[in-house]
């Protein structure tokens, strides 16, 4: 007898009622293997997980487009939620030292396109 984990299905009832009158004796307890589930919304991340792996994100519109192509059945929504946000905080900004090690020891991982702006020249201080 199989039996979901839902305390609500007539199933369940009937399965604790065997245990119970000692129709049935032994239980054994099987839990499906992560990622490998029987869900179709899990199957849905899945897809998404595959060709996220095997993609190169750099915004959020591509990010949107890698769901898209994913699955038939996957959709994206960017949420433009930036009228309920609260005032902008805009940080100080990274030291001399931090712009020099971003500019020399991660800006050759990161592809042309993106190297301007992900790790740029190191700005001198302003007096």
């Amino acid at each position: 007898m199989y039996v979901k984990n839902c305390f609500l299905l007539d199933q369940n009832k009937n399965f604790m009622w065997r245990v119970l009158t000692q129709r049935t004796t032994v239980i054994e307890y099987l839990m499906q293997v992560p990622g490998h589930s029987r869900c179709l919304i899990d199957s849905g991340f899945a897809s998404i997980k595959k060709l996220y792996r095997r993609s190169n994100r750099d915004s959020i519109e591509q990010l949107q487009k890698v769901v898209e192509k994913s699955a038939g059945s996957n959709t994206a929504k960017i949420d433009n939620a930036s009228e309920a946000l609260p005032e902008v905080i805009y940080p100080a900004g990274l030291s001399r030292d931090r712009q020099q090690y971003l500019y020399s020891s991660v800006r050759p991982y990161v592809r042309s396109a993106y190297k301007d702006i992900t790790c740029p020249s190191p700005v001198e201080e302003e007096i």
